[in-house]
């Protein structure tokens, strides 16, 4: 039975150790972030298709959110990623857009990106998917950049988007602009 009990008593600790380190590490990565934003760039190549992504993820970190919830806000949750993708030596920038819907509207049309220096980069015929998983509805858009719109990104943060009647308004725009600077110089 002591035997039991010490295993018992082992697996917590260890478990509680895990969570703890866990934690420690998400911190650690969020503040690593923060400090320099072109840490939050990833590259991926696929193999079968040949073509190399280099993207940020510009969306609220599973810290950003704890954070928030223990300060009493509720974050919404949205996507903002930029995309750098090299096939065959042509290279394409898109922007991906995801942010979550009160309803499951059908798929529309419209997204309007508002800088922080008051531009606007409106796209009325762009396409706005609605998916539904596990009960949480979200509107998707993926946005293939023109060499206009990649100096229009470049001049100023977003501040916030909209996907045909879906608003998002929170976004931190000064460390995420960083990210997409770092990734629009990124060889």
């Amino acid at each position: 039975m002591k035997t039991i009990l010490t295993l018992l008593l082992v697996s917590t600790l260890a478990t509680s150790a895990f969570a703890q380190d866990s934690a420690t590490v998400e911190r650690n990565e969020y503040l690593k972030v923060k400090q320099n934003p072109c840490n939050a760039i990833a590259e991926k190549y696929d193999e079968f298709e040949q073509i190399r992504y280099v993207y940020t993820s510009f969306a609220p970190t599973s810290y950003e959110i704890k954070q928030s919830i223990k300060n009493g806000n509720k974050l919404p949750m949205y996507n903002c990623n930029l995309i750098k993708a090299t096939e065959k030596g042509k290279v394409s920038f898109l922007l991906n857009l995801t942010a979550d819907a009160e309803d499951e509207a059908d798929d529309n049309n419209g997204v309007i990106i508002i800088l922080k220096s008051g531009k606007r980069l409106v796209k009325p015929a762009q396409l706005v998917q609605t998916e539904t998983e596990n009960d949480v509805t979200q509107r998707k858009s993926m946005i293939l950049l023109t060499a206009a719109d990649i100096a229009l990104l470049k001049t100023s943060p977003i501040l916030k988007f909209k996907l045909y009647d879906t608003a998002v308004d929170n976004i931190e725009p000064d460390s995420r602009y960083q990210e997409f600077l770092c990734l629009f110089s990124r060889k």
